[in-house]
C-alpha cells in the first residue's frame, strides 16, 4: 500500500459527504479560494473550520443585494 503524504489528506474536501447541498458547497468554497486567492480556504472552507464556511459566504455576496 503507497503511502499517502500527511499534508495531502489536508486538502481533501471531507467532512460533507452525504450532504445534499455538496454541489453547492463546493462551488461557494471554490470560488470563496478564487476570490481570496488562497490554498487554504478550500479545504477550510468544505471542513467549515473555524466557521470559515460562514465567513465565505458572508465574503462571496458582500454588496449584492
Amino acid at each position: 500500500m503507497k503511502k499517502v503524504p500527511e499534508a495531502s489528506l489536508f486538502l481533501l474536501p471531507v467532512g460533507y459527504a452525504g450532504d445534499p447541498h455538496r454541489e453547492e458547497i463546493d462551488t461557494l468554497c471554490q470560488r470563496c479560494a478564487k476570490s481570496t486567492k488562497s490554498s487554504l480556504v478550500y479545504p477550510m472552507c468544505c471542513q467549515n473550520k473555524e466557521e470559515v464556511m460562514d465567513w465565505c459566504k458572508r465574503y462571496i455576496s458582500f454588496g449584492i443585494q
